[in-house]
């Protein structure tokens, strides 16, 4: 029975690689059933061809195969956008990451000017001072 998602809950890595991984299974098995009716049409057809009255059959089948092949386009599209949001949602986060480390190296390079420059003038009030009592 289907249950509600729960939004908050954070899912390991691990299990969203591995779901990831059991969808293209099913995908590529669901690709092999297809090919399978496909060809058990081919069969189907010859048998008409040879006076075998099983022209609904063959249509009703024609009819089923085509809805599965769809699905699994509609299956195979579901997972190209997945993939593109997911690529723009990680893509915008390296940028801002990147950009969060340039402020900080800027930061950082700021603050050791302001400590060289004060670490000058307390030499040049030593320097003076020492000039002064000379």
């Amino acid at each position: 029975m289907y249950k509600d998602l729960e939004p908050s809950k954070v899912y390991e890595f691990g299990m969203v690689r591995e779901i990831y991984s059991t969808i293209l299974d099913t995908i590529n098995d669901l690709y092999e059933y297809l090919n399978l009716k496909n060809t058990k049409m081919i069969t189907d057809k010859e048998q008409i061809t040879m006076g075998m009255n099983i022209d609904n059959i063959v249509n009703s089948e024609l009819f089923t195969t085509i809805l599965l092949n769809e699905r699994i386009t509609m299956y195979i599209k579901y997972l190209e956008v997945i993939n593109k949001h997911h690529t723009k949602y990680i893509s915008n986060l390296i940028r801002k990451c990147k950009l969060t480390l340039e402020i900080f190296n800027e930061d950082i390079q700021i603050k050791q000017m302001n400590d060289d420059k004060e670490e000058d003038k307390e030499k040049n009030r030593i320097d003076a001072d020492i000039v002064a009592i000379v």
